[in-house]
């Protein structure tokens, strides 16, 4: 059966997994990769499968029968039964009548949960699996999709509505406010196109960010004005030509650009990427592309 399922297995389901399963890694390096496996288990059991498998429309489809009440009962009983076994939890010494059950709550958490490690196995990052890189994020016809029921993202809401004063302890968190506002339709599909963002570098408190986002601006201006180049060097080394001189004089009445000349504001931006580089945030050794890159990230970001 697993075997049969694993072929099936939707890429939705395996991103999310992996995703899920990388962010825990992140957060919580000191975790075994013993018990990371086994909560991922339990997310996708209990967001993937338990609604699913109790669900008398799905069961119909399937089937070709209807769940009677007293079926549908036992069947959402044994859906909690193995909810258990996939969380690792058994019967102790309050419920002896029950201890017989544990070989086999053992049993379904080994299966459950070597099913899942295997997709978590290997290298790969979650982007992978939709065969995506970091030139992706500039390539307008990569736009693989990630479709998500609301019904799985409720299930997920719940679980974070229950255990909300534990994972989001600032009652004034806006994250807090949006978990207990939330509103989600109970059956509607989601679509997501996907296309990741290069990553960045460095941030708001690293030296040089000020300066760097400065020469960006002033770049993207000289591109404005119709300059062309190859890279970023050649660009600001060409000669400025009469009519992005005029570009550049209708752009500095409107925004009142301190640079009397184009020449001027080129050779200001050569300055700063001097500097930019003794920062080690730029490299003249691949004619400053990185300042390109994240020029392209910015256009991306507001779309």
């Amino acid at each position: 059966m697993c075997r049969k399922f694993i072929l099936i297995f939707r890429k939705n389901i395996r991103y999310l997994i992996k995703a899920c399963c990388h962010d825990l890694r992140l957060r919580f390096r000191n975790l075994k990769e013993a018990e990371l496996h086994r909560l991922v288990a339990k997310f996708l059991f209990s967001t993937y499968f338990q609604e699913s498998l109790t669900d008398p429309t799905q069961v119909k489809r399937e089937t070709g029968e209807t769940l009677t009440p007293r079926q549908g009962e036992v069947l959402r009983l044994i859906m909690q039964m193995i909810h258990f076994a996939v969380d690792g939890q058994g019967f102790g010494a309050d419920a002896p009548y029950m201890d017989s059950l544990n070989a086999e709550l053992i049993q379904i958490n080994n299966l459950f949960t070597s099913f899942t490690a295997k997709h978590l196995m290997g290298s790969d990052s979650p982007d992978s699996i939709y065969g995506l890189n970091q030139y992706s994020a500039f390539a307008e016809i990569v736009k693989p999709t990630l479709h998500i029921e609301t019904k799985h993202v409720r299930k997920i809401l719940d679980e974070l509505k229950t255990h909300k004063n534990e994972i989001i302890k600032d009652e004034q968190s806006k994250l807090r406010q949006l978990t207990d506002q939330a509103r989600i339709p109970d059956s509607e599909t989601v679509v997501l196109y996907l296309r990741p963002l290069p990553s960045e570098s460095f941030n708001e408190e690293h030296e040089g960010y000020e300066l760097f986002v400065e020469t960006k601006k002033l770049l993207v201006e000289v591109l404005l004005c119709g300059c062309q180049g190859s890279n970023v060097i050649k660009i600001l080394q060409s000669e400025t030509q009469p009519n992005e001189e005029q570009e550049h004089q209708k752009m500095k009445e409107k925004n009142n650009d301190k640079f009397e000349t184009l020449s001027a504001k080129k050779h200001a931006i050569l300055r700063n990427l001097f500097d930019l580089e003794k920062h080690g945030l730029v490299s003249s050794a691949d004619c400053y592309q990185a300042i390109i890159t994240q020029i392209a990230k910015d256009i991306y970001s507001t779309n």
